[in-house]
């Protein structure tokens, strides 16, 4: 993973990168709303991924995959302008 990470990715490089670097603790690495030039946090101030398994393709085939083979978390992200929410 290269380039200016501080300055977002997508969020299918999100596992990717924090499974190479880890992701601070929120203490140690606040948001500010600011642009600013990235900190460097020390390992022991990080979580790590131990692993984790892509699917073998981005759809609903790939995901049944995965959870046949024991427990998955899923992350959907709507981009949509025009999703609303709506309740009683």
């Amino acid at each position: 993973m290269s380039g200016k990470v501080c300055d977002g990715l997508p969020i299918a490089w999100a596992f990717d990168y924090i499974f190479e670097n880890g992701i601070a603790y929120r203490e140690f690495y606040h948001h500010t709303n600011k642009e600013e030039e990235c900190k460097l946090i020390p390992d022991e101030q990080k979580y790590h991924i131990a692993g984790y398994e892509k699917p073998s393709v981005y759809n609903k085939l790939g995901l049944f995959d995965l959870v046949m083979k024991g427990p998955t978390a899923v992350l959907m992200v709507f981009f949509h302008r025009n999703i609303y929410l709506h309740h009683n």
